[in-house]
């Protein structure tokens, strides 16, 4: 490898640009060398109007041979055509499996939405006018981090179990939630139990229940009143991911790994490949540590570009539990003769069933699809290789395809809870969501009434 530097001193920024240009000085420009390579690594926030003005500044005056900057290919053409997003198949994604990279993907947008709302910046004003003065002096720019669909993917792979779940209800919040399953548990005792939900207890319930989302809406909305300018030092410091999860209350050692340390390497490694003897890379302040930390380390890109593979542990209830209670039903045939049999039947149709289709309900999804989550979810859930969340979640995006208002409004949607179930983008992944989450239960509920 080429021997690699890191200059400290500004009074040694003359030894960095050989060429006679004027060279920019900034407690948050960091010179670097990889063999003959003059580097300028340049920290910023993403929702910061003095970091883009830096950028500019920097840009115009050095002319680099490369400008890099902290973008996959995918979110560098997504900002060269800002109408892309409206092409977006839900349905394609919904068939791919994809949905919860989608989910994840459009969280962090919204939590960088929140950021800049109050800062009147747009999230990744850097990084457009990076590309911008790029264009203009006609440079070549260099895309240099991994692909997000690769991050979230592999921070998804690793995760656990406890910190999915926190992450989804870091999503939509603990009081959403709450009123959203029991609206649907309401409505749905209604029909079945008029006797219990009648009169004033029926009118209680939707009251508690419906206050319960607005109330998780308004929370929500408040949270990003509280993002202010004193906060800008610390995304100063920080990732945009690292804080999402700081905010969510949400402790993340296992992850941090993936979404940041990575990407950190990826990087750097990139950087030292862009072409010309000058350049400029533009990254989030908080990757520059871990990028200075790294910048000699040997890097194996293909090993941060694999696919997870997938737990024992995984892949054990994934299999294993739809064959214990295939083994359950014919044990009980074996010994409990025709009628139970049939009583175990009834136990996983309606317990599966219902328990989607409540969740589909809580989603507010079509009539169709609540119809298709009481079917599907007794039949998916003894079928490890697709799960009632993809077969309810690509019928509610037939029927209820988005309108090009609901990807207009998207970016204002995603930010509260109300948003969410309004929006026929983030609703279609709600009951992707939601009618998974019941079948899911629907299936140790029939186990719990096996035993019985």
């Amino acid at each position: 490898m080429e021997e690699n530097t890191v200059e400290t001193n500004a009074e040694e920024v003359a030894e960095v640009s050989p060429q006679e240009k004027e060279v920019v000085v900034h407690e948050n420009i960091h010179r670097l060398k990889v063999g003959d390579k003059n580097v300028a690594l340049i920290g910023t926030a993403h929702v910061s109007q003095e970091s883009a003005d830096l950028v500019k500044e920097v840009i115009d005056k050095e002319k680099p041979d490369s400008v890099c900057v902290e973008l996959c290919e995918n979110r560098y053409k997504s900002i060269k055509d800002k109408e892309s997003w409206r092409n977006t198949d839900l349905v394609k994604v919904i068939k791919e499996k994809k949905a919860l990279i989608l989910i994840i993907n459009f969280m962090l947008a919204s939590f960088q939405k929140k950021m800049a709302k109050k800062l009147g910046v747009r999230p990744g004003q850097e990084m457009i006018q990076a590309i911008q003065s790029a264009d203009e002096h006609d440079l070549n720019i260099e895309v240099i981090d991994r692909d997000v669909r690769t991050t979230l993917n592999r921070t998804w792979g690793y995760m656990g179990l406890k910190s999915k779940f926190n992450l989804f209800i870091g999503m939509i919040g603990w009081p959403a939630l709450v009123g959203g399953l029991g609206l649907s548990a309401t409505m749905f005792g209604k029909m079945f139990m008029p006797e219990v939900f009648t009169g004033k207890v029926f009118g209680i319930c939707l009251a508690v229940c419906f206050g319960l989302i607005m109330f998780g809406s308004g929370k929500a909305e408040d949270e990003s009143d509280e993002i202010t300018k004193e906060k800008l030092e610390d995304m100063k410091k920080q990732d945009t991911l690292e804080l999402l999860l700081a905010e969510m209350g949400e402790s993340v050692p296992d992850i941090k790994k993936r979404l940041i340390d990575e990407r950190d390497l990826y990087m750097v490694e990139n950087i030292r490949h862009a072409p010309g003897e000058n350049v400029i890379a533009i990254v989030g302040a908080g990757h520059v540590p871990g990028m200075i930390k790294n910048w000699e380390t040997d890097i194996n890109i293909a090993e941060l570009d694999e696919a997870p593979k997938a737990g024992k542990m995984g892949s054990v209830l994934k299999w294993g539990i739809p064959a214990i209670i295939i083994l359950v039903f014919v044990l009980g045939f074996i010994y409990g003769g025709e009628e139970k049999f049939k009583e175990m039947a009834w136990e996983w149709i309606l317990a599966n069933g219902i328990c989607s289709a409540i969740g589909t309900m809580a989603a507010f999804g079509h009539p169709v699809s609540i119809l298709t989550a009481f079917i599907a979810a007794p039949i998916t859930s003894l079928n490890p290789t697709i799960g009632a969340g993809m077969v309810v979640g690509f019928v509610e995006a037939k029927l209820r395809k988005p309108k090009v208002e609901d990807f207009e409004t998207l970016p204002e949607d995603f930010t509260t809870a109300k948003g969410w179930w309004r929006n026929k983008v983030t609703r279609i992944l709600l009951v992707f969501l939601l009618s998974g989450f019941g079948s899911g239960i629907g299936t140790w509920l029939a186990i719990y009434l096996f035993s019985q």
